[in-house]
């Protein structure tokens, strides 16, 4: 798929193209994982011989999924910009561990 900064639409619209394809893949992942908890729920009730229908465990695993799928944009906007930065808490945990290293191993 083409970069929609590369496509000459007018001002804005690349960005706009960007953001619509990041919230495609979003639900598409959470429609994906809904399904796959569903039968997880569906064939465990199953088993254990509970009466569930398929409706019901699709409503409850879609309700989950879609719930992390709206949160998720300011779930990542909060990593990347507050105190919690995901590329400082990488550097941080590295320098943690090499110092951990040094002090016990000698080395």
């Amino acid at each position: 798929m083409r970069d929609p900064n590369q496509l000459n639409l007018p001002t804005g619209q690349g960005q706009k193209l960007a953001g619509l394809r990041r919230a495609a893949i979003i639900f598409l992942a959470a429609t994906v994982l809904g399904f796959f908890f569903a039968a997880q729920m569906y064939f465990s009730a199953v088993s254990m011989h509970h009466e569930i229908s398929w409706g019901q465990a699709l409503y409850w695993s879609f309700g989950d999924w879609y719930e992390w799928a709206l949160l998720s944009p300011i779930i990542f906007w909060v990593l990347m910009r507050g105190k919690w930065r995901l590329d400082k808490r990488r550097a941080d945990t590295r320098q943690a561990a090499e110092d951990w290293r040094k002090r016990d191993f000698g080395t």
